[in-house]
């Protein structure tokens, strides 16, 4: 081909038809100019196919990470649900008579107040992305303020969590350790103990103190606004699964 274009140039000028040889010589760098630019298209082209196919694998596993995430945290909304419900029911126990108390199973009730647990969800996709920079990979703008949300509102969770459990450690497990029996609650943990403890103790005089009621209803707060960003993140997830979806 390039033969074949030389030979013409060559007898045009031979022929010194130099107005026919400008235009043939135009028309020359117009055929490569067209052919420059379309093998750029077709690079262009085949760098969007793998750039697709990229995205596609991230979303895949993004969506498999979030599914695992949404059934861990509809389980542990649940278990906060519980010690929410559970300190609730305590509350409703003061100033009640011994014969009433007598027949409440406060041992579980105080159990299940305390139970909660961090939420530590998988991140491994995400972390990457953000950690590599490749987060523009993913081409919805929806989709990556969505992640960006649940950043920020996991951090709000942790600090959540983090504010109940000082609440626990400082204020509940110390008054519990000098006025209740925790044998008794244990058994229905991973102690699981078959007797109760040795020890007497009036276990229904705690309802006769302010004290502890103050405890539980500062609890009740912190243990709230823990399961508010729960149910946030939940949310988010279920927009993430909408989104990797579409």
């Amino acid at each position: 081909m390039i033969k074949f274009f030389r030979k013409i140039r060559q007898r045009l000028l031979t022929e010194n038809k130099f107005s026919k040889y400008f235009l043939y010589a135009i028309g020359e760098i117009v055929l490569v100019v067209i052919g420059i630019l379309i093998a750029l298209q077709i690079n262009n082209w085949n760098e969007n196919q793998k750039e697709i196919k990229l995205e596609q694998g991230v979303l895949k596993n993004l969506a498999q990470e979030n599914k695992a995430n949404q059934a861990s945290i509809k389980q542990l909304i649940h278990t906060v649900s519980n010690c929410y419900e559970a300190n609730y029911s305590l509350m409703e126990l003061f100033a009640k008579d011994d014969l009433f108390l007598s027949t409440q199973n406060i041992d579980s009730l105080i159990f299940n107040s305390l139970e909660f647990d961090r939420y530590s969800p998988s991140e491994n996709v995400l972390q990457e992305l953000l950690s590599s920079g490749k987060l523009d990979i993913i081409q919805s703008d929806s989709l990556k303020n969505t992640l960006f949300d649940w950043t920020r509102v996991l951090n709000v969770a942790e600090e959540r969590y983090l504010d109940c459990n000082r609440k626990l450690v400082s204020d509940l497990t110390p008054y519990l350790t000098q006025n209740y029996v925790f044998k008794d609650l244990d058994q229905y943990g991973n102690l699981n103990w078959k007797e109760p403890s040795k020890f007497k103790k009036n276990k229904q005089a705690i309802f006769d103190d302010l004290v502890y009621e103050n405890l539980i209803d500062d609890f009740m707060y912190r243990i709230d606004r823990y399961l508010i960003e729960l149910k946030k993140l939940e949310t988010i997830i279920k927009q993430v699964e909408s989104h990797t979806n579409d």
